[in-house]
């Protein structure tokens, strides 16, 4: 429809931190399909749940000692399952609302903010933070059609 080559796409950015993300939209393969996320840090990690049955999950650096595979000496890690709310069952949405709407829930809670914020004429998200939202994964599709080329993000203001 949009004349897209790619079923799959896989984006790695640097933000002007020096730290890396990945970011990653899989449609066609041999995987479960999901969407998820994690968060991988010095001291603590979390894991979204997966449809392979795991998580939520936290994962700390215990204090521990033990080595990994490779033979790297590493503070062991401790795993921590995560009882994640289900925040769309609660008064944090009207009654009309709370129903299970995929992506963990989230679907009603932006519905609700968005009607909300029409009916209390709240100021709409400006064209600066709109752009923020979008330009890395049209950055990022440009990338994959250059063949990976690296691209420096704009930043408007």
């Amino acid at each position: 429809m949009y004349d897209n080559p790619f079923r799959n796409e896989s984006a790695m950015f640097r933000t002007d931190r020096g730290n890396a993300f990945r970011v990653n939209i899989w449609w066609k393969g041999a995987h479960r399909g999901c969407e998820r996320a994690q968060r991988i840090v010095d001291k603590m990690s979390f894991y979204a749940p997966h449809t392979n049955g795991l998580g939520p999950v936290i994962i700390c650096s215990a204090e521990q000692i033990d080595t990994d595979d490779a033979g790297f000496v590493r503070k062991a890690p401790k795993f921590e399952h995560y009882k994640q709310p289900q925040w769309w069952k609660t008064d944090m949405l009207p009654e009309s609302l709370r129903h299970e709407s995929g992506h963990e829930g989230s679907h009603t809670f932006l519905t609700h903010e968005f009607i909300d914020a029409l009916v209390h004429s709240r100021p709409a998200i400006d064209v600066y933070e709109s752009v923020a939202y979008t330009v890395l994964g049209i950055i990022a599709h440009e990338s994959a059609l250059r063949k990976g080329e690296r691209i420096k993000i704009p930043q408007y203001q």
